[in-house]
Formats: structure tokens, C-alpha cells, sequence
């Protein structure tokens, strides 16, 4: 019966103690997110430069474009003060328009491929610190429950001993009911035994005088 009694209340302090040293999931699950959530940041930010650096480009490339046709106009007005020179003028003009206009095609190409390149760049190692803070993340929370199995299962061992030192003393207690049981059956049995024994006694004693009295009995009809 005190093994039945104690054991549930120590069992519940053991679990008591395992969730005032339970590490929370919540904690490990916040850090992690504030580390991806910084590496998005950083990612949004290289995203928004990287637009508009695009941007600029877009506008150079507009200027060039802007700077042919007042070149090709330039020239137009040349050509009415002096046609051999205004038709010369022409043909450098729309030349230097193309090869301005080429020029900064290919470079507003090359800017774009650069800047895709940089925010793959850039994408690969938010994607690398991502995984990165997530393996920690895992590392502290592996390293969390590990302590908390140890934790738990130095507890658990602590109330196995004390359960088995409650079976063993309940185990004593009914081993000395049991001897006192046997004592006392082996009394009874003893008791029971004597009183059997007078009443086989009696028995035959009364068979001893009721014999007796036939014979006498069957003498007297005899005679």
C-alpha cells in the first residue's frame, strides 16, 4: 500500500522538474527566424539596388539616344550653312549616333547581365546563411533535447531506485503478514488437530461402553 501511495507523487515531482528544465521550442524557433528574417532583409536591399542600377542604365542609355537625334539635328542646321560641311557633319553625326547608341546598348547590356549575375550572388549566399542559421538552429534544439533525455532519464533511474526500495519494503511488510498468516494457520491447525483427537476419543469411548453393554446385555438373555 505505501509503495501504491508514493510512487504517482514522485513520479509527478520528476516530471515537474523535466519542464521547469524543458527548453522552449518557441525560443530556439524565434532565433531562427530572426536570423532568416536579416538575411531576407539583406537580400531585399541587394534586390533594390541591383533594380536600380538597371534604372541608370535605362536612363544613359535614353540620354545617348537623346544626344544622337540633337547631334543629327545639330547637323541638319550645319547643312543649311554650308552643305559640304553640313553633309559631312551629317555623316559623322549619325556614325557617332549609332556607334553612341550601340555603344551604350551594349553597355546597358552588360550592366544588366552584371547586376542579374550580383543578385544571383547575392541570392546564392542569403540561400547559404539561410541554411546556415537553420543547421544551428537544429544544433541548438538537438543539443536542447539531448540534455533534457539525460535530464529525464537521471530522473527516471532516481525513481526506479526509489521504486524498487518501495517493492522491496512493501515486498518485507508481506512477507511478514505471510509468516504471521502461517502462524497462526499452523495454531488453528494445531487446535483443530486436539480437538479432533478428543472427540476420536470420545467416539471411542462410547464405542467401548456401548460394545460393553451388548455383551452384558446378550450374557443376560443368554442365562
Amino acid at each position: 500500500m505505501s509503495a501504491t501511495n508514493q510512487t504517482p507523487k514522485f513520479m509527478k515531482a520528476m516530471y515537474a522538474i523535466a519542464q521547469d528544465n524543458k527548453v522552449s521550442k518557441k525560443e530556439l524557433k524565434a532565433k531562427e527566424a530572426k536570423k532568416i528574417k536579416g538575411a531576407k532583409e539583406y537580400k531585399k536591399q541587394q534586390a533594390i539596388l541591383a533594380k536600380e542600377q538597371a534604372k541608370e542604365n535605362r536612363k544613359l542609355t535614353a540620354l545617348a539616344k537623346i544626344a544622337a537625334k540633337e547631334s543629327a539635328k545639330d547637323a541638319k542646321k550645319a547643312e543649311k550653312e554650308s552643305a559640304k560641311d553640313a553633309k559631312k557633319a551629317e555623316k559623322e553625326a549619325a556614325k557617332e549616333a549609332k556607334k553612341a547608341e550601340k555603344d551604350a546598348v551594349k553597355e546597358a547590356k552588360k550592366a544588366e547581365k552584371e547586376a542579374v549575375k550580383e543578385a544571383k550572388k547575392i541570392e546564392n549566399e542569403v540561400a547559404k546563411e539561410e541554411a546556415k542559421a537553420f543547421k544551428e538552429a537544429e544544433k541548438e534544439e538537438a543539443k536542447a533535447f539531448k540534455k533534457q533525455q539525460a535530464l529525464l532519464a537521471k530522473e527516471a533511474k532516481k525513481a526506479e531506485k526509489q521504486a524498487q526500495k518501495e517493492a522491496e519494503k512493501a515486498e518485507k511488510l508481506i512477507l511478514k503478514e505471510a509468516k504471521k498468516a502461517e502462524k497462526e494457520a499452523e495454531k488453528q491447525t494445531k487446535k483443530l488437530e486436539k480437538a479432533t483427537e478428543k472427540n476420536t476419543e470420545k467416539v471411542e469411548r462410547n464405542d467401548l461402553i456401548k460394545n460393553i453393554c451388548e455383551q452384558l446385555g446378550n450374557q443376560a438373555v443368554t442365562a
